[in-house]
C-alpha cells in the first residue's frame, strides 16, 4: 500500500511538472525576460492602453525615462490588448529586445473596433494622464506607428511637433493628404499642399528628427504619396527629414526594422531604429 502511494505521489509530481513546462512553452516572452519590465494595462475615456517599463530595480536617468509612443495599425483595434504583442512591434519585443527595455518607458495605446484614425489631441491626453506618476522625461518623447498607426505618427507630429524629441513613421502618410479617408486602399490628391500648419508650428516641426519607411511597392499607400511627405517637410525646412524606400515588399515596411529581427539603419552599423529614436541626428 505504501509502495502504491509512493509511486502515486511520484507520478503527480511528473505530471504537474509536465504542466508547468508546457504553460512555460504558451508563454509570449522567454521566462528569464519577465523579471526585467513592468507592465500595466490601463484604460482611459473607455480605451485600453499598455505601458511597458525597465523593471522597478533599475534606476531611472536624472531627469526621467525617455518615452516611446507607439501607434499601431488597423488590425490591432478593438479590446484585446493581446494584439498589441503582435512580434513585430515595439510592445510584441519589449521584453528582449535590450534597445527597448534598457532605454525606455513604452506607451502603447489601442484603438477601439469602429475608429478609423488616431485623433492626435485625444492622444495626447492618455498618454499624460497614464504616465503622471511615471519617472519620464517629457523632453524625450519618441514617437513611432505602422500603417495607419504611421498616420498617427504625422498627425501627431505635425499637431504637437514641440512635443517630439524623434519620429519614424512606417507604411504612412498624413490625413490631410487622403481624398476619401474611408476607401481601401487610400485614394490621394498629388497636387494637394501638404502640412498645412501655422508659421509657429511651422517652425517646431522643421526641429523633429524625422525618418520614413516606405516600400517601393506598397499597394495600400503608394511610395509616390509617402516620398511627397519627404518633401513636403524639407519644404518647411526640416534638414533632417530623410525616406528609405524598402524594397521586396508590399505594405510592410516596419517588419525589418521593428521586430526581433530587425536590420540596422541603412549605413549605419549596429545602430537601429530604436537607437536611432533614443539620440537622433
Amino acid at each position: 500500500m505504501a509502495r502504491k502511494l509512493a509511486r502515486a505521489r511520484v507520478a503527480g509530481r511528473l505530471i504537474g511538472l509536465g504542466i508547468l513546462s508546457m504553460l512555460l512553452t504558451w508563454l509570449p516572452w522567454p521566462v528569464e525576460a519577465m523579471a526585467k519590465v513592468q507592465e500595466v494595462i490601463g484604460t482611459f475615456d473607455g480605451q485600453n492602453y499598455l505601458i511597458q517599463a525597465p523593471a522597478k530595480d533599475r534606476e531611472p536617468p536624472p531627469d526621467g525615462w525617455p518615452i516611446l509612443l507607439f501607434f499601431h495599425g488597423y488590425n490591432e483595434r478593438g479590446d484585446d490588448i493581446g494584439k498589441l504583442r503582435y512580434n513585430n512591434t515595439p510592445a510584441g519585443v519589449y521584453r528582449d529586445v535590450a534597445d527597448l527595455h534598457e532605454h525606455f518607458v513604452a506607451i502603447t495605446p489601442q484603438l477601439k473596433r469602429e475608429a478609423r484614425f488616431w485623433d492626435p489631441v485625444w492622444t495626447r491626453r492618455l498618454i499624460r494622464e497614464a504616465l503622471k506618476d511615471w519617472p519620464v522625461d517629457w523632453s524625450k518623447l519618441s514617437v513611432t506607428g505602422l500603417s495607419i498607426g504611421g498616420t498617427g505618427v504625422w498627425d501627431f507630429v505635425r499637431t504637437f511637433p514641440g512635443d517630439v524629441w524623434s519620429a519614424a513613421a512606417f507604411s504612412g502618410v498624413a490625413q490631410e493628404t487622403l481624398v476619401d479617408p474611408l476607401s481601401r486602399p487610400f485614394t490621394f490628391d498629388y497636387k494637394k499642399p501638404l502640412l498645412t500648419v501655422q508659421q509657429e508650428q511651422s517652425q517646431a516641426l522643421a526641429m523633429v528628427p524625422f525618418f520614413q519607411f516606405h516600400c517601393r511597392a506598397d499597394w495600400f499607400i503608394p511610395f509616390r504619396a509617402a516620398a511627397r511627405m519627404a518633401v513636403a517637410l524639407r519644404r518647411i525646412g526640416n534638414r533632417s527629414a530623410r525616406i528609405v524606400p524598402v524594397p521586396d515588399c508590399g505594405h510592410g515596411a516596419w517588419l525589418r526594422y521593428l521586430g526581433r529581427d530587425r536590420q540596422d539603419l541603412p549605413g549605419r552599423e549596429n545602430v537601429s531604429i530604436y537607437d536611432w529614436l533614443l539620440v537622433p541626428d
